[in-house]
């Protein structure tokens, strides 16, 4: 089974410097770079173009699906702001393995 975890960082002279932690030796890693700036709206647009229609709505179809097959336990625009931060110490604790 693969277990995923994400890390915050940044590179410093093309060396990816972790905010906080050492990754064991040997860990296996897939990066995932978050681009400081947008993207000009005209190329926007262009990679949006290049995608084909079927496949942009083919994304959201299968979100929709996964959303129907989890419904959510909670509605969020009838819970309190106390109960939705109780909700997510709850799953924080869960995460880190300490419920």
């Amino acid at each position: 089974m693969l277990t995923l975890a994400s890390y915050q960082g940044v590179v410093r002279d093309g060396v990816i410097r972790l905010r906080s932690g050492r990754l064991p030796e040997g860990t296996k890693v897939l990066v995932v770079a978050v681009e400081s700036k947008l993207l000009p709206l005209d190329e926007q647009i262009r990679r949006l173009e290049a995608v084909a229609p079927g496949e942009r709505r083919q994304a959201f179809e299968d979100f929709v699906a996964f959303a129907d097959q989890h419904p959510a336990e909670v509605d969020i625009d009838t819970i309190s702001d106390e109960e939705l931060d109780a909700l997510v110490h709850e799953v924080r604790a869960e995460r880190l393995g300490l419920k």
